[in-house]
Formats: structure tokens, sequence, C-alpha cells
């Protein structure tokens, strides 16, 4: 999908904390904060919506910082994990899925565990893979697997590494590579790779911090 130029364009709303992606239908980048979300939408081929204006889109139901999302094949948002609210206290497990041809959001099964800070990233079978995080009890090792066909959650390999708000990246072979994150305030150079066909993570060489 080729994607149309823009302009930049003011939010009518501030945001501390917040997050882009791009959806299935033209273009839309979906922004959250805490218990709002805001879409900038421009489908290809559209003059009416040339203007590039800032909607805003339907709340989540749950309000949630430091969420979890990815971009499903059908083109929905899955939305997991996060802190209660716009503080960090107890981490949530609850996960939603927002329809952007609809504007309406739907709570979908929970995560096994709580988790805020987490990264996710839809694999090339569908499955949206979650990992890491802070728990209610610390920076998380664990990982789980949403099948969107079923509406489930399925544990899968830990990384070696406690990791939140790290990133993630899926590479051209189907595995998934992250890196860097906090893991109990001192950063993370060790950077893992992880198999979708067997579940594990493999460790790869350490970054350079200099």
């Amino acid at each position: 999908m080729s994607v149309p130029s823009i302009s930049a364009r003011s939010l009518s709303i501030s945001y501390r904390k917040f997050g882009a992606i791009l959806l299935g239908i033209g273009l839309l980048c979906a922004l959250f904060g805490y218990s709002l979300a805001s879409i900038l939408v421009q489908p290809q081929n559209t003059a009416s919506l040339s203007n590039n204006a800032w909607t805003p889109a339907a709340p989540m139901n749950v309000a949630r910082s430091f969420s979890a999302f990815a971009t499903l094949p059908n083109g929905s948002l899955l939305v997991a994990g996060a802190f209660a609210g716009a503080v960090a206290n107890s981490s949530l497990s609850s996960a939603e899925l927002y329809n952007p041809n609809t504007n309406k959001w739907t709570m979908i099964a929970p995560m096994h565990v709580g988790r805020a800070g987490a990264l996710a990233v839809t694999l090339n079978n569908g499955k949206v893979l979650v990992t890491g995080g802070l728990g209610n009890r610390g920076v998380l090792t664990s990982c789980e697997l949403y099948d969107p066909v079923t509406n489930t959650w399925t544990m899968t390999g830990n990384m070696s590494q406690p990791r939140f708000d790290h990133q993630i990246v899926l590479l051209n072979d189907g595995r998934v590579f992250v890196v860097g994150g906090d893991f109990g305030g001192t950063e993370n150079n060790v950077t893992e790779t992880y198999n979708p066909s067997s579940g594990v993570w493999t460790t790869d060489a350490p970054q350079s911090l200099a």
C-alpha cells in the first residue's frame, strides 16, 4: 500500500504519553493518551478528506497508559495491557480491539499477565506477540500470543532479559527482534530474536553502550 503525502497539523488535545500506528484503511494513525484516542485519516484518492484534520475517535473502554498495540491483518487495532489510568499504578491484563470502520472498541479476552510498557508485533501467521512489560511484581520476561481467530491468549517462550518500554521489529524472515528497554533502573544492551515456529528466544551479541 502506498502512503499518501500529508502535512503536519496540530492536535486538538495534548498528550503526555502516546503511540502511533498505521492501520489498513488508507492512512490512519491512532494516538493514545490514557483513555483517549485521536486519529488522522487521509484515505488514498479521497479528496474530501485531504485536509489532514485530526478527528477524535471513540474512547477506549478502559483508561490506560503505556499500552501495547498492533494492527491485525483485518485492519483492526489490538490494544493490550497498560497502567490503569494516567499514573504508574497497577498493571492491567485487559485488552480491546478498535474497528476503524465502525469507530467502536470491543473488549476481548484478557492476557494471562498484567503488563504495562510491553511491546507488541503482528506475526506473519496473523497472531500478535506481546513481550515483557512491567508487571505488578516487577519487570517481566514473559511473553504471550494472541490469536484473533479464537480470541485466546497463549503463553510462549520467555525472553532471557526482563524488559519494558523496549523496541520490537518483525524481520523479513518472520522472526522477531527486540532491543533495549529497562529492567529495573538499568539500560539493557542485550538483544534477542524470537522464532515463531519454535516459540524460542535466542540471545544475540550485546550492544555497545558507549
